[in-house]
């Protein structure tokens, strides 16, 4: 089972990894995609995504999390 987490009072919090972005417990191409099209479209902020921890969600960020997926 994927979905792992801790309940602390009425309030469930899921154990997330930086770069998962579709929150499937994988960090992959799908989730280079979904970076992708929230840097591009300027959609919500997802912390996630800022995989340089600057507050941003950009291109460098794209990098990083492409760096991650390729092994580098």
């Amino acid at each position: 089972n994927q979905n792992h987490g801790t309940i602390y009072g009425a309030e469930w919090v899921q154990n997330t990894i930086l770069g998962d972005l579709n929150r499937d417990g994988l960090i992959n191409i799908l989730d280079i995609v979904e970076l992708v099209n929230i840097v591009a479209f300027n959609q919500e902020y997802d912390d996630l995504g800022d995989i340089n921890s600057d507050g941003i969600l950009n291109i460098l960020d794209i990098i990083a999390l492409v760096n991650i997926v390729i092994g580098n």
